[in-house]
């Protein structure tokens, strides 16, 4: 069952997190990252996390994943130059 209209209804109290949700599709990551909390600290494989979230399509879940991973790496990286 989808948890999107939960995270909808946080929406206000989760814009706090702007740098999280000024991106597109905010509410699937916060889907997502609920899923992925309870996980303990290893990282997982593509294909864990695909069954983890399996109220979004693989394909979906996959792309925002990498858009996530990609937007951690380069704040990190601005925050190491600055």
């Amino acid at each position: 069952m989808t948890p999107l209209p939960e995270i909808e209804a946080a929406m206000p109290v989760l814009g706090s997190f702007g740098g999280l949700l000024a991106r597109r599709h905010a509410s699937y990551k916060v889907g997502i990252l609920r899923d992925l909390a309870g996980h303990p600290g290893a990282r997982l494989r593509m294909r864990e996390i695909q069954e983890r979230v399996d109220w979004l399509k693989p394909d979906s879940v996959r792309r925002l994943v990498r858009r996530r991973d990609s937007a951690g790496k380069s704040s990190r990286a601005q925050g190491q130059s600055e």
